[in-house]
């Protein structure tokens, strides 16, 4: 008798290719650093502290002077700062002040990441950046006490703090009276001036001494993290879709499906982006079947140019309820191979509950 013949796992999966929004490509974003040359020229010695007039305020708000001796780089600061919109948004400028135990202080002075993010950057949150950030830093040797009752001040709900920079002659000691104007700097505001103290927050790496090698980031993305990015993503690209489908009533007529009673909405709303994006890409074409090269580099290039419009050309209605589900199908499997998940002979319900307790969808 000849050897029976095992039979091969036939694999389950459906024709097509998913596709996750929450992997967002990684982008790199880095601001012009010459602003941390110039205050180091600038030679700031310590900070000066009172209370300014400020066009658009009834009373005088606290002022914040950065003092130095050299007049000519601190503006060359300033107008950077300037370049940055600090006119318009004082909390571009991020500005930490760090009392520590000993009676020492540190100034933490560098672009705010966010704004700094969507200065270089537009839509940001189409993208997973990895943000180059430098941030000037100056130890002080004494804690004057007007800080203390300034981080008073700022635990309040509006804190409009002035900031600006002066210069005192070497021979001087720094007092008031012997403080020189800077003419014409970028005048400023911040309601977001952070003043901690080591007490409060011990762990807090920037108390550390100043000799630590900074750790490169993990580019492994958590499955939180994942589900996140693609609920951000979604508020940026596809806002009008989102509130098509819920309009729809699909989800709902899905979920009354044995095999779909516990899809998520987000997952609904990836697989029509999924499959409005695969007919404009190639005409006709449903889950990416003739996309040919490196599908995400095209989809992620063509989603950085689209836009999405409230008329009336709605594709919601036009859409199967098999081709979605085939398409939530697909994009969990490309979830779950990508993390190394054997999932071709797996069947979707399984699939489907892996990717739920994973935490993929909220």
């Amino acid at each position: 008798m000849g050897k029976k013949r095992k039979k091969q796992a036939r694999s389950l999966a459906p024709a097509g290719h998913g596709f996750d929004f929450g992997e967002r490509p990684v982008v790199a974003a880095m601001t012009d650093t010459s602003f941390n040359q110039a205050l180091i020229d600038g030679k700031v010695i310590g900070c000066a502290y009172g209370f300014s007039p400020i066009p658009g305020f009834s009373n005088m708000i606290p002022l914040l002077t950065f003092v130095g001796t050299n007049a000519e780089r601190l503006r060359d600061a300033f107008e950077q700062f300037r370049a940055w919109g600090c006119e318009d948004d004082g909390d571009v400028v991020d500005i930490h002040l760090l009392l520590n135990n000993d009676g020492t202080y540190r100034a933490w002075l560098g672009p705010e990441t966010r704004r700094l993010l969507f200065r270089c950057i537009p839509q940001a949150d189409l993208f997973d950046p990895l943000v180059f950030n430098l941030s000037w830093i100056k130890e002080m040797d004494t804690t004057n006490p007007f800080l203390f009752e300034l981080k008073e001040y700022l635990s309040g709900k509006i804190t409009p703090v002035a900031i600006s920079a002066a210069t005192i002659p070497t021979d001087k000691t720094l007092a008031p009276s012997n403080l020189i104007e800077i003419p014409d700097l970028p005048a400023f505001v911040k309601f977001d001036l952070r003043i901690l103290h080591e007490t409060d927050c011990p762990d807090d790496a920037r108390f550390k001494p100043l000799n630590g090698v900074p750790q490169p980031r993990s580019h492994q993305t958590s499955p939180k993290d994942q589900a996140e990015a693609r609920e951000r993503l979604f508020d940026v690209a596809f806002p009008v879709l989102r509130e098509r489908v819920r309009r729809s009533g699909l989800y709902e007529d899905l979920r009354k499906q044995e095999l779909l009673n516990d899809v998520r909405e987000v997952q609904v709303v990836q697989a029509i982006a999924n499959l409005i994006l695969s007919d404009e890409l190639n005409p006709g074409d449903r889950h990416y079947l003739q996309l040919a090269g490196d599908r995400s580099q095209q989809i992620w290039e063509h989603l950085r140019n689209r836009r999405e419009w409230a008329d009336g050309n709605d594709p919601v209605p036009g859409l199967s309820q098999d081709a979605v589900t085939q398409q939530i199908e697909l994009d969990v499997r490309h979830v779950l191979a990508r993390r190394g998940v054997p999932t071709a002979p797996m069947r979707f319900a399984s699939l489907q509950q892996m990717f739920l307790r994973k935490g993929y969808a909220a």
